[in-house]
């Protein structure tokens, strides 16, 4: 049987949102690294899964996504 092949994924983070970001992620198993601190002060972290840990990094995407939602609505 072929070896399930890792995906990853990253994901920007604004350093307002760093420690709810990683509360979700520490409710995981996912591997992750942090790559870089970009201009605009956000985090950017690597996310590496595989196909049955999928759903997992939906929610992380979710969780971002809804932070997002919640500054437009603000400004």
């Amino acid at each position: 049987m072929a070896k399930a092949q890792k995906k990853t994924r990253q994901f920007e983070v604004p350093r307002d949102f760093i420690g709810t970001f990683f509360g979700a992620l520490d409710e995981t198993d996912l591997a992750y690294e942090l790559v870089e601190l970009t201009e605009d002060q956000e985090i950017v972290i690597e996310v590496e899964y595989d196909d049955k840990e999928r759903d997992e990094v939906m929610n992380l995407i979710e969780v971002l996504d809804e932070f997002h939602a919640e500054v437009e609505e603000e400004e």
